[in-house]
């Protein structure tokens, strides 16, 4: 074979390894990249570029604690806690999957003059359970000496990769200082420093916690009742008699002014329930009633048919 043949012989070779992986051959223009194949679709859009969804405003409400049910009034009394939860769709996400949106809120008087702020909060999260909806929470806590009056609290949420914002407001009204119940929630420990929802799971450990305020004395006396009941979905009582606690004792320190509570709440079957909070002033002759909805969802359980893990494992 000649020394021509043989050149002939490696380029073919050459030519032949290069269609395979896309390589150039000497001598040779490198091949261009295949044209895509029609199969009668368009090819589907990039997520990335897609346009994002209008930021809306779901829901506001105002919470018993950060995660809790819905309060039935606004009508507050100083020394409260105003939780506000508001709920946003249409939050976008860049191509790392992240959303990136700045928060603030604020306390205005019934005047307009802002009284209270949360400074603007800039923050990048997943919405790592998919979607476009992100919920929110603003809360203020009222020193026991604070003015009577209508109030709003404002938040602000903003999309920084978009530049749209949306803003959630909800009124409260606070009373004159009485008798009754503040910073009412459940809570995953007995100091009420973890918050708990109103959806829980059996065999949770929960807590009711709350504070006295407003109480009258007797001299030093000081005589206050607590009742806790609970409903089941039919409106049946699940306990006997009320859970209850009773402070009658005579306290030196005209300086107290608030009383912390707290019941146990073993979560110990599934369904939908009412909790009511009684309190009593037993020297004023004064009762204020609360009520917290429930729901408590079943253990979680192998799937059906789903053989068990074996011994040892």
């Amino acid at each position: 074979m000649s020394r021509s043949q043989r050149r002939t012989e490696c380029l073919q070779v050459a030519a032949l390894l290069a269609a395979l992986i896309g390589a150039a051959v000497p001598g040779r223009s490198a091949p261009g990249p295949a044209e895509p194949r029609s199969n009668g679709t368009k090819p589907a859009a990039s997520r990335t570029n897609a346009k994002p969804a209008e930021l809306k405003l779901v829901e506001v409400r105002a919470t018993y604690g950060r995660l809790g049910s819905t309060r039935s009034s606004t009508r507050v009394l100083p020394g409260e806690d105003l939780n506000v939860v508001y709920v946003v769709s249409g939050i976008s996400r860049g191509s790392d999957g992240r959303s990136e949106v700045s928060r603030s809120a604020e306390l205005f008087d019934e005047a307009g003059e802002s009284i209270s702020q949360v400074p603007t909060d800039s923050t990048r999260i997943y919405l790592a359970l998919g979607g476009d909806i992100l919920a929110n929470h603003m809360h203020f806590g009222l020193p026991l000496d604070f003015p009577p009056g209508k109030y709003k609290v404002r938040g602000v949420l903003t999309d920084v990769r978009t530049g749209t914002d949306v803003t959630a407001e909800q009124q409260f009204e606070v009373l004159p200082l009485d008798f009754g119940v503040v910073r009412l929630r459940l809570a995953g420990d007995p100091e009420g420093r973890s918050t708990v929802g109103g959806n829980l799971t059996v065999n949770q450990e929960v807590y009711v916690v709350g504070r006295q305020i407003g109480f009258s004395r007797k001299g030093d006396r000081i005589h206050t009742i607590g009742n806790l009941t609970i409903a089941d979905a039919a409106g049946k009582l699940t306990t006997p008699v009320p859970i209850k606690f009773e402070i009658d004792q005579v306290v030196d320190d005209d300086a107290l002014d608030q009383i912390d509570f707290r019941w146990s709440l073993p979560v110990n079957r599934p369904g939908r329930f009412t909790v009511q909070i009684e309190v009593r002033d037993e020297i004023a002759d004064k009762r204020i009633v609360y009520e917290m909805p429930l729901v408590v969802a079943p253990p979680p359980a192998l799937e059906k048919g789903r053989p068990a893990p074996e011994k040892g494992r």
